[in-house]
């Protein structure tokens, strides 16, 4: 009796060991196939790998890009677009930013992050359309921006401090229409010297003439605006020390209720003197440490949506006079700009 118990023991130790070994054996069958049908573009000029399941002929599946390394961006594509969580970190591996999609919309909560990890943003967007309790902070924590929104729509009364989070520089009522407050609220100038999150190192801003347009506008004014884009667009570690000259124009389309909803392409075109502009002109360098760079197109493609995030996180705009405005959005690194 006892040696038909330990034999039957014996039997199932060997089923169980069968199995695992079987499974270890799929496992890495599957990692193996998974490793060669990733496609792999190497960034060479700044110790960055991109690794992506498919290329052609739309971006798929699980996206991540390493730079010396570290882990610098994390996300997934479905049928060419944006989809799921994207984590992008620092060059060092601090996190910055959290942005959720599905099907190319932002959808879900956004959060961003300073470098020494207080927030910058806290927000959310409902399939596309900016919802909720949206929170713009300091690098201090105190909050600079706040307000609601739902389904783009820009509820009761937003307020705007000025960059300590002390003073209350705007305050506009959405219910009734009318600004309680109303002060210039502008906090970045020309040859400013900021940090910028993703390489950890400074540039120099450079601001040409901005236009300041009255009617139909951004909260606080196109100036404000244009600050607060720089605040909240990218630059990459692949664009960081290159040259690179592109042109967006942005078409924000404001309803009476000052709902708003975005659209943006590049352009070539000569940008008319009398239409505002978000610039982003930026010196990382001297021309000694800048290389000359082609771009690869998922560079180019994940750039286009940084640009996107960035006009999509920027606070409410006040319906005046017009329905539809275009902002110029010139993004310039290590070039002078010609209009």
């Amino acid at each position: 009796m006892l040696a038909d118990i330990l034999q039957k023991k014996q039997k199932n130790k060997n089923i169980e060991n069968n199995m695992k070994i079987k499974l270890t054996i799929i496992l890495a069958i599957i990692s193996i196939h998974f490793s060669f049908s990733q496609k792999v573009e190497n960034l060479d000029y700044c110790n960055c790998m991109d690794k992506i399941e498919i290329k052609e002929p739309n971006l798929e599946g699980s996206f991540e890009r390493k730079c010396n390394n570290q882990v610098i961006e994390t996300g997934s594509f479905k049928n060419g677009e944006k989809n799921g969580q994207w984590i992008t970190y620092s060059k060092k591996g601090t996190l910055i930013r959290k942005v959720n999609y599905t099907d190319g919309k932002l959808n879900g909560k956004i959060e961003l992050f300073y470098l020494n990890s207080q927030p910058k943003l806290s927000a959310n967007f409902s399939n596309g359309k900016k919802d909720g309790k949206w929170t713009y902070f300091t690098k201090k924590g105190t909050v600079f921006i706040e307000g609601e929104f739902i389904l783009d729509k820009p509820i009761n009364i937003w307020t705007i401090k000025d960059d300590k989070g002390k003073k209350t520089l705007i305050q506009y009522d959405y219910a009734n229409l009318k600004y309680l407050v109303n002060n210039s609220a502008d906090f970045h100038s020309d040859n400013a010297i900021l940090k910028n999150e993703n390489s950890e190192e400074y540039y120099i801003l450079k601001y040409p003439n901005r236009v300041k347009k009255d009617g139909t506008q951004p909260i606080g004014g196109f100036y404000f605006g244009s600050d607060i884009f720089v605040e909240l667009v990218e630059v990459p570690l692949d664009y960081w020390d290159t040259y690179m000259n592109y042109k967006y124009k942005a078409t924000f389309k404001i309803g009476t209720d000052s709902s708003n909803s975005l659209s943006i392409e590049k352009i070539n075109d000569h940008m008319p003197d009398s239409t505002p502009i978000y610039p982003f002109i930026i010196s990382t360098n001297p021309d000694s440490k800048i290389k000359k760079i082609e771009h690869s197109e998922l560079s180019i493609k994940l750039l286009d949506y940084k640009i996107f995030e960035a006009l999509s996180f920027m606070p409410p705009w006040i319906y005046k006079d017009s329905n539809e405005v275009e902002v110029y959005v010139p993004y310039v690194i290590n070039k002078i700009l010609k209009y």
